[in-house]
């Protein structure tokens, strides 16, 4: 229990003592300080000003005569609404920020097009040498990141001929792909922004929130994604094939999607399988980044749980009557009636 200060004491500085000792600060924009003169009913009241302010701090009289007592820091420094929704909506960007994430690392690598190729056959199936394949998957992955508005890729196949890769439905279904990618990658760096901001601006400039504050914002995070990929996962295990094609008909406007196994060659170097392989690997990416930052959260409130730091603070209180005084003696700033 911090040690309250004697009733003529009077602490005007920003003092080294007057932050808790995790660093911490109150909310503002400076190291705050209690400022309190225990004066019959009067006080400086320094906790809803920055240190610079101290020296023009005003006397405050309680409305109902309040002394200074201690109050949790925590609960006299409660956010405001603003906080509130931002908080909100930073637990909400962060497990989109990782769905986003893995979806965008899974997308910009071509070996992870290879793995299908090899996995699935795609050699014997297509009737294309997997080194054309490998090196169309480059191509693809390069494709989705680059301006080019439809894919024109060719290829030898192994009776030597060379031809287009893609029907005109495949290049057109791609071309719909990329321009939802680049949607997915315009909101995975406003995520990304956003949760930079968030912490910046709240945890480090502005020293509006504590780090225990900050955690507790990831666990509760954490837990809204844990459900929500739960409620993914039980979509997905009741009919994964039917899962697949009400997503495709929410993303896509058309059905340049619904490609033919037996002539498509995009459907055959990637098939249903390895789709559902990609989903799996999304959901376990997101609970693997979600869960270490949880742990990470869980460490800290608990190797760095201390008593809650307290300030002075002006509360209501009754008023302290003024000692008496001798007989015959009259108070200073009394009237005085002559008989």
């Amino acid at each position: 229990m911090p040690r309250r200060p004697r009733p003529e004491a009077q602490v005007t500085s920003c003092a080294p003592r007057a932050v808790h000792p995790d660093r911490r600060r109150w909310p503002g924009t400076a190291r705050r300080a209690a400022v309190v003169s225990a004066e019959a009913g009067w006080g400086h009241v320094d906790s809803l000003l920055p240190c610079a302010s101290i020296a023009s701090a005003r006397r405050v009289e309680s409305l109902s005569g309040g002394a200074p007592r201690w109050v949790s820091a925590q609960a006299h420094n409660r956010p405001g609404p603003l906080r509130l929704v931002a908080t909100l909506l930073f637990a909400v960007a962060l497990p989109l920020l990782a769905v986003t994430t893995g979806i965008r690392v899974l997308f910009s690598l071509p070996q992870v097009y290879d793995y299908s190729v090899t996995r699935y056959d795609a050699p014997a199936i297509t009737g294309i040498p997997e080194s054309e394949l490998k090196r169309a998957n480059r191509e693809l992955a390069r494709y989705f990141t680059d301006d080019r508005p439809l894919l024109e890729l060719e290829v030898t196949d192994a009776q030597g001929q060379r031809g287009p890769l893609f029907t005109p439905e495949e290049t057109a279904h791609l071309a719909d792909v990329k321009a939802l990618l680049r949607r997915l990658y315009a909101v995975h760096l406003g995520l990304l922004a956003y949760v930079l901001v968030y912490v910046v601006a709240v945890y480090v400039w502005a020293r509006e929130g504590s780090l225990r504050e900050l955690a507790h914002a990831v666990l509760w995070s954490a837990g809204a994604t844990y459900a929500a990929l739960a409620a993914l996962v039980a979509l997905a295990i009741g009919g994964f094939e039917a899962f697949w094609e009400r997503l495709h008909t929410l993303l896509f406007r058309n059905d340049l999607w619904r490609l033919d196994p037996a002539r498509h060659r995009l459907i055959q170097m990637f098939p249903e399988d390895f789709w559902f392989q990609m989903v799996v690997l999304v959901v376990v990416g997101t609970l693997a980044l979600v869960s270490l930052l949880a742990l990470l959260a869980i460490g800290y409130l608990w190797l760095g749980h201390r008593q809650e730091p307290w300030t002075a603070a002006v509360v209501p209180g009754p008023r302290p009557s003024p000692p008496p005084l001798p007989p015959g003696q009259m108070r200073e700033g009394a009237p005085h009636h002559s008989p």
